[in-house]
């Protein structure tokens, strides 16, 4: 068997050169045999050589029912008006889901389609194992009734609409045959069945009687007397195991044949391929793209490749409005037209999109495309967008949204103006044809909307399983049952502890489990599953003369046990077995690493004159944490917003700031507000909110829609009214300042500052007021390290006398004024800072307040000048929680290590 690819090769390839026509069991076997065949030819000297005919099961079934069209297609006596139509899988799951949402029980159940799958899956093993209805009827379970109920309407919809599917299909095909209503295959070979069901056995009696000479080959052979069992600590250590097992093996002989048989495949294909790769071609895991000594038999859905991903992503965008994500996505496209001359200037216009809605309908998307400029293919690509859904009807046939969904991705340049590697042009292609599979549901469903013909070519792309094809490599990773009719040099089988094999039986949930045992159905019965797996175990140990099974001892907590199933192997330990000798690509790189010095950098250059430019934030970030002000404002390292629903707290902020600037612009003083009735007070603050959110609107038409406009209006005239009510209790002011922008000098940094408002006093003094929709106190201002050193600065760096500093809270509940101030009654509830029962930093008066706030400020300046870049956070629990430099600074490592040290 050494250096066969399959069992009976030789048989094989003999039965194709007679003419016979081979049947697998499999897609991946039938392209096996193909190959052994193909090196059969080479090795007899050939060059061209015919097609062999090798077909899989599904595949034989389907040419079979066209050798039945055919033959009635050309014989002039024939009713070819009574031929049936084949249904294909998407219209038979289409025609189930018509039949269950039809039904009474459709409005009870929170997922139809998913019921319609699994009828679907109960009709298929009904049929495999021939059921009858009049059996199924005697059960009383209500699940039961309900499948015979979707059973009864989903045969009379196929018998109205002359269909048939691929359940009845070998029943049709053998009455057919009996009929002889056309001419069947002289010689058949079936190869890599496990199993048959009663089904294929009378359609190949059916055959037989018909004169077809029929052959079954399976595995007879003994087990290998080479096979062995082995223990390794978890699944993770399993597959790494046999990784390296794999790779010493290819090491030895490049020429040789390994199989890996990993049980539950589909679950760990992703951590597995990423072993081999650690294993097997290092280089992969830093992004190069070496030829990959494995192949990974199971596919992915084709809806996880990224130009299908983005083909569908596109197709929504035309079908309404993005979100922020959705639009993020589509600007970043590389299937998008123009993706690759305009990518920079698609970055800084994504940006700008992050201080908009999240939400964005695509006619504004293109305007602002359009007003951003310098992006000529992504204009013209959303213009076409537009154009193309503008020209759409609301409803129409799938065959015709087939046909607009493919005009449309093409006028949107997908996929893409760059090369396309092997993978992506096979994606696409695959993409193609699945697209053209929609044009089978026009008699199933009718005119459909494009929500509908999007949403089943998206679940048409996740059921379409896909895998690239290949060079053919020594290392073969499968599933249990894909290994059928396959043998191998050298075989691992990993997983094969107690609990999952023999698997648990599953019954299926629609048929009684009492007619499932009485039939032997798989998965019916503890004794069937048994049976099952000791067939499959046996098959295995036979298809190498090298066999490896192991068996993990722990599931997180659990502790598992080797199955009884190959408890008779011969036990032998890890370090007897061919083991790589593998050490990461990190390692491997920091191995190869001059000594290194350690140096603990801790300060960045001194800052040049002029050298930042920014607010008295840096101040924050200084005293909050040097290096948090280090990295935002010497390295510019600032967070990217992304938009979320409505209005974020910064925006309400900026929405009411507008409002009081424009109120207090109108005002000027607290005279002219005590001197207005409430109806006036009323209507002036009613008018300038309009004002600022007709402003905000402009910006942001997605979120100011009627109904958020009016919710908005109401709070902020009842928020901004309950205000003025405190302002009318004051002394006697002057706003002077409104937003007032002024540069001021902190130490050696020169800063931009804005400060809210400014009012003069009847003393001629200033109070400095921070408006607040958040909490506030002025304990901020506190300390070598004050949390909120902006209006500290403000007061140190005022030109004119300065008497109050205070914050303004403006708060549904809670309005009012919390700060200091060198006399009492400048605003109410504030006191003489004299007659502070705590005064901050142990000021004794308002003069020592001011200069001990500039010699902090001014301490905290040089700092941030002299390139203090210490990870030193004021308080770490707070600090860090709103801070995005975490992976910047790498405190979080820093802490584990000093507690090791600690340790």
């Amino acid at each position: 068997m050494v250096g066969q690819r399959i069992w009976h090769e030789t048989r094989l390839v003999d039965a194709l050169t007679a003419g016979a026509l081979v049947v697998t069991a499999s897609e991946r076997l039938a392209r096996t045999v193909q190959l052994a065949y193909a090196r059969a030819r080479q090795r007899a000297g050939l060059q061209v050589w015919e097609r062999p005919q090798v077909l899989s099961w599904p595949a034989f079934l389907a040419g079979q029912f066209r050798a039945c069209q055919d033959a009635a297609l050309t014989n002039p006596r024939a009713d070819t008006s009574r031929l049936p139509g084949l249904l294909s899988p998407l219209q038979a799951e289409a025609l189930w889901e018509r039949v269950v949402r039809a039904s009474d029980a459709a409005d009870s159940l929170l997922q139809p389609a998913a019921a319609a799958q699994l009828a679907q899956g109960a009709w298929l093993s009904g049929h495999a194992y021939q059921l009858a209805a009049e059996e199924l009827a005697k059960s009383a379970a209500a699940d039961t009734e309900q499948f015979i109920g979707w059973a009864a309407d989903f045969q009379s919809r196929c018998e109205i609409g002359h269909w048939l599917d691929a359940a009845r299909l070998p029943d049709q095909l053998a009455t057919w045959i009996a009929a002889r209503h056309f001419e069947v295959p002289a010689r058949l070979v079936f190869a890599g069945f496990d199993e048959w069901t009663p089904q294929q056995e009378h359609l190949l009696q059916s055959l037989r009687e018909a004169g077809s000479q029929i052959e079954r080959l399976s595995v007879d052979a003994a087990a290998s007397k080479d096979a062995k069992r082995t223990s390794c600590d978890d699944a993770e250590h399993e597959l790494r195991a046999a990784a390296q097992w794999a790779g010493a093996l290819l090491e030895r002989d490049p020429d040789t044949r390994i199989g890996i048989v990993v049980r539950d495949l589909s679950a760990s294909r992703e951590s597995f391929a990423r072993i081999l790769d650690q294993v097997l071609c290092p280089s992969a895991c830093v992004g190069d793209a070496p030829i990959r000594p494995y192949n990974l038999s199971l596919g992915r859905p084709l809806l996880d490749w990224p130009p299908i991903q983005d083909a569908l992503l596109f197709l929504r965008m035309a079908h309404g409005r993005l979100d922020f994500d959705a639009a993020s996505q589509v600007l970043r496209s590389p299937f998008l037209r123009g993706a690759e001359s305009e990518y920079a200037t698609r970055a800084g216009f994504e940006l700008s999109l992050r201080d908009g809605a999240e939400n964005i309908p695509l006619p504004r998307l293109a305007g602002l495309a359009r007003e951003w400029g310098a992006l000529p293919e992504l204009v013209a690509a959303l213009d076409n967008c537009v154009d193309w859904k503008q020209a759409q009807t609301s409803r129409q046939l799938p065959s015709l949204w087939a046909r607009n969904f493919a005009a449309l991705l093409q006028a949107l340049g997908w996929p893409g103006e760059r090369t396309q590697d092997s993978i992506e042009y096979q994606t696409v292609t695959a993409f193609r044809e699945a697209l053209g599979e929609l044009t089978r549901l026009d008699t199933l469903l009718g005119a459909v909307d494009m929500g509908d013909a999007v949403h089943r070519l998206a679940r048409l792309m996740a059921q379409h399983t896909f895998q690239p094809a290949a060079p053919d490599v020594p290392i073969q990773v499968l599933g249990m049952l894909e290994t059928a009719g396959l043998c191998f040099d050298h075989l691992w089988i990993t997983g094969l502890s107690d609990d999952v094999w023999p698997a648990s039986p599953r019954p299926d949930p629609l048929i009684p489990v009492s007619v499932q045992r009485s039939h032997d159905m798989p998965h019916a019965s503890a004794r069937r599953e048994l049976e099952f797996a000791r067939r499959i175990t046996a098959r295995l140990l036979a298809s190498a003369p090298d066999v490896v099974v192991s068996v993990p001892q722990r599931d997180a907590d659990q502790e598992l046990r080797i199955s009884p199933l190959i408890a008779q192997l011969p036990e032998t330990s890890l370090q007897q077995l061919p083991q790589r000798a593998v050490a990461s690509y990190a390692r491997f790189l920091q191995a190869a690493a001059p000594a290194l010095e350690l140096l603990e950098d801790t300060h960045g250059p001194v800052l040049r004159a002029a050298g930042v430019s920014g607010g008295t934030g840096i101040l924050k970030s200084q005293a909050a944490c040097p290096f948090q002000a280090f990295a935002r404002y010497r390295l510019g390292a600032e967070p990217m917003r992304v938009p979320g629903p409505g209005l974020d707290p910064a925006e309400r902020g900026s929405l009411l700031h507008d409002v009081m600037y424009r109120l207090w612009g109108e005002l000027g003083n607290q005279a002219m507000l005590a001197g207005q009735d409430e109806a006036a007070t009323q209507s002036l603050v009613s008018r300038h909110v309009s004002a600022a959110l007709a402003g905000a609107r402009a910006k942001q038409p997605e979120v100011f829609t009627p109904r958020f406009l009016l919710i908005e209006q109401q709070r902020l005239v009842r928020l901004v009214l309950d205000w003025l009510q405190l302002e009318r209790a004051r002394q006697g002011f002057e706003v002077e300042q409104r937003e007032y922008k002024q540069p001021v000098k902190i130490g050696p940094l020169a800063l931009n500052t804005r400060v809210d408002r400014i009012d003069r006093l009847a003393d001629g003094s200033r109070a400095i007021i921070d408006y607040k929709t958040g909490d506030a106190k002025p304990a901020a201002w506190s300390g070598e390290r004050p949390d909120e050193p902006q209006l500290p600065c403000y007061a140190v760096t005022a030109t004119e006398a300065v008497s109050a500093v205070l914050f303004g809270i403006l708060r549904p509940g809670e309005n009012g004024y919390r700060g200091y101030a060198r006399t009492a009654g400048v605003v109410p509830d504030i006191v003489a800072f004299e007659q502070e029962k705590y005064p901050p930093d142990g000021c004794a008066d308002w003069d020592a307040l001011l200069v001990h706030w500039r010699e902090v400020l001014e301490r905290t300046a040089e700092a941030f000048a002299a390139g203090d870049a210490r990870v030193d956070p004021k308080d770490r629990n707070r600090t860090c929680s709103y801070c995005h430099l975490a992976a910047l600074c790498r405190i979080d490592e820093t802490r584990h290590a000093e507690d090791i040290d600690d340790e």
